[in-house]
């Protein structure tokens, strides 16, 4: 085996430092990742090897075969080695299991005395960022105490942090006339997903919706309105939006009677991300506004 750098005191600050920064990808992406525990099975016996040296053994073993995104984590108790797999869910965390499982029985031979060595391993996918590096430690290490009894390779999936945190989305429906707005609400209100909380509220105009507070807000943020307004009409209200920090959260559909090429192109230019001409198919607006949803969702 090539020689892979030895395992420092800083191996629990880089562990720490690098759980932290994941979480802050998972938190704007809602990408997730994966921490594997691995331990030597209790029935392997090692040749000449103490116990500092079989679990030496497996944290360079584990070095050598994780990717560049990845990183291989010293327990400075001993009680098992950690993987941290970037971008990764469960079928990945499995996936990689059973490749370090073959390596180790192909490789790793001489090294004990009842032939190849086995292991045992827990894993948990990262789908929610409150929670900490010490309790997905701790979850994970009773859960590997308790593989002790369990055959040579087992492998517990730990679903504890898999749940993804449910998000706000701002939705905004700015029409003045009250039978269009009473159809949009509907439609927007029967949409369902399970991480997804919609908070909806109506304007009768441009100026209404600007002067609330409503818009302002971290929340990503569905604006649905009317191009032609009383006061403040479509295109000043997108005009706005577009001029303020971070205005990439919002979303942004217009509505109009008018479909000349100018008006369409002049609406996108603004910063419209879809537009739809009266009389419009409803099913297609609520495609649009899933597709939004479902890219947040996942």
């Amino acid at each position: 085996m090539n020689a892979k750098s030895s395992p420092t005191c800083t191996d629990e600050e880089k562990l720490q430092l690098l759980f932290r920064i994941q979480q802050a990808y998972l938190e704007r992406t809602k990408t997730t990742f994966s921490l594997l525990f691995l331990c030597w099975h209790p029935s392997c016996e090692f040749t000449q090897l103490s116990k500092v040296e079989q679990y030496d053994l497996l944290y360079q073993f584990l070095g050598e075969k994780v990717r560049n995104t990845d990183h291989v984590f010293w327990d400075e108790e001993q009680r098992f080695v950690i993987a941290m797999l970037a971008f990764t869910g469960e079928q990945e965390s499995r996936y990689f299991y059973r490749r370090i499982v073959e390596s180790a029985q192909k490789e790793l031979t001489d090294y004990c005395q009842n032939g190849a060595p086995t292991l045992l391993a827990t894993s948990s996918v990262i789908a929610n960022h409150h929670f900490t590096l010490q309790e997905v430690r701790d979850k994970n290490n009773s859960s590997l105490e308790q593989l002790k009894g369990q055959p040579p390779n087992t492998l517990l999936m730990v679903s504890d942090f898999s749940h993804r945190v449910t998000e706000k989305v701002k939705v905004s429906i700015i029409d003045n006339n009250p039978i269009s707005t009473t159809i949009l609400n509907k439609l927007v209100s029967n949409l369902s997903f399970e991480t997804i909380e919609l908070d909806i509220a109506a304007f009768k105009d441009g100026e209404e919706f600007l002067s609330s507070n409503w818009y302002i807000s971290s929340h990503v943020h569905i604006v649905i309105l009317d191009y032609i307004l009383p006061k403040k009409n479509g295109l000043e209200v997108t005009h706005t939006l577009r001029n303020l920090p971070n205005d990439e959260k919002y979303f942004i559909i217009l509505i109009s009677d008018r479909d000349a090429e100018d008006t369409v192109t002049h609406a996108f230019d603004q910063g419209a991300d879809a537009y739809f001409k009266r009389p419009f198919n409803l099913r297609l607006l609520e495609t649009q506004i899933k597709n939004i949803l479902r890219r947040l969702h996942r």
